[in-house]
């Protein structure tokens, strides 16, 4: 097998391809923690015969109400966290 040399800048570009900028995360696309191993995930929580621990729910807060009616409002979804801002 034959070894070839790298130069220090490609080195370091091909190193600084795997770092995030900053504000984004890394997201598992494989193995067990992948979302697509769901059903494995499961065989894995059944074989070590894993049960949730169980919690107490926290008490009820009353619904917000509207400004203009003062009617309880209802949630019907949330919008996605917005991007991060990159400061330059």
């Amino acid at each position: 097998m034959a070894h070839s040399h790298l130069g220090r800048s490609e080195f370091l570009r091909r190193f600084l391809q795997h770092v995030l900028p900053k504000g984004f995360q890394r997201i598992r696309y494989f193995g067990w923690l992948s979302p697509a191993a769901k059903t494995r995930w499961q065989r894995i929580l059944a074989l070590l015969d894993w049960k949730p621990l169980l919690t107490q729910a926290p008490p009820a807060t009353p619904p917000p109400t509207c400004p203009c009616c003062h009617k309880p409002m209802t949630l019907i979804g949330q919008l996605p966290r917005p991007p991060p801002r990159f400061q330059r």
